[in-house]
């Protein structure tokens, strides 16, 4: 006599899997990036004015004017630090614009809806 088969239970069917990913918004790149290039810039004017770079030299010197509009509002605000080598309008700038670029996308965001992409 052959052995019997041993029965399984039927498994439920698995339900389907939809996964969603979250694309940026072209506008949310585009802020990135042009926050990414002026606070590029303005890391490499803090670490010349920090190491003490020669003004006289072509690249620091176009650093300099770059971003001398991109600091001179916040010129003055923490003139004690400048005598220990960092440079506070510098640092202040870089942190007010990083908070200014995710305040506007904070505000597009309210009237945009975001788009999910279903793979």
């Amino acid at each position: 006599m052959p052995p019997a088969k041993k029965s399984t239970p039927s498994s439920p069917a698995k339900p389907e899997v939809i996964e969603l990913t979250y694309e940026q918004p072209m506008y949310q790149r585009v802020i990135y990036l042009l926050l990414g290039i002026i606070n590029g810039l303005l890391f490499f004017r803090l670490f010349f004015l920090i190491f003490g770079a020669n003004p006289l030299n072509n690249i620091v010197d176009a650093v300099y004017q770059v971003t001398k509009p991109l600091v001179q509002p916040f010129v003055g605000m923490f003139p004690g630090i400048g005598d220990k080598g960092w440079d506070g309008s510098t640092i202040m700038a870089i942190i007010c614009y990083t908070l200014l670029a995710q305040f506007v996308i904070y505000v597009i965001r309210l009237f945009v809806p975001n788009r999910a992409v279903q793979q």
